[in-house]
């Protein structure tokens, strides 16, 4: 299929020199697209979090850009950038929302990634750098209103040189009974 929308709109086959890259380009902003429009949906059906609902909807919008700027007007660098600034300004906004829950600084890997593939080494590397900054002020800035992420399933508690083992519930344990070493 990428091969296929690749051909039909910027006549490119896999000889082409930026063969690789524009496959990486498409690939990430399709794929992408549609896990934003997935959370967008699951958002605006629980509507926990308002903010990212907007957040989400200019990303929508954003994808499409990209992908127009991509294949219609054939800009790739503009596309890459509009992809890359929409994809860092969702993952900030959805780790100063949600905090730490649901692994949510874990997207602070993607940015780095998709820097280094989708502008080159010399662009990625400086984008990767000022991603740093930002991701280490973000991080000071809001270190005493994150807490730690509440813990379920079974699991070990280590307290007063006993270890127990047992139930977690929202954090809390539940049913724990003392383990021999």
């Amino acid at each position: 299929m990428i091969n296929k929308i690749l051909q039909h709109y910027l006549n490119v086959d896999a000889s082409h020199e930026q063969y690789r890259h524009l496959t990486i380009l498409l690939a990430s902003i399709l794929t992408v697209t549609v896990c934003m429009i997935g959370f967008l949906g699951f958002n605006i059906n629980t509507g926990r979090y308002p903010i990212l609902i907007v957040a989400e909807s200019v990303g929508v919008i954003l994808c499409f850009a990209s992908l127009y700027s991509l294949l219609i007007k054939k800009q790739v660098k503009l596309a890459s950038f509009m992809f890359l600034f929409m994809v860092t300004g969702i993952c900030f906004l959805v780790m100063m929302f949600v905090g730490n829950r649901s692994y949510s600084l874990a997207l602070s890997v993607i940015a780095p990634i998709f820097s280094v593939f989708l502008l080159g080494f010399r662009l990625g590397s400086l984008f990767s750098l000022l991603y740093l900054i930002a991701f280490s002020w973000l991080c000071i800035s809001h270190i005493g209103v994150w807490k730690d992420g509440k813990q379920h399933g079974k699991g070990k508690y280590y307290k007063e040189g006993k270890i127990t083992e047992g139930i977690w519930n929202e954090g809390k344990p539940i049913n724990f009974k003392e383990v021999k070493n």
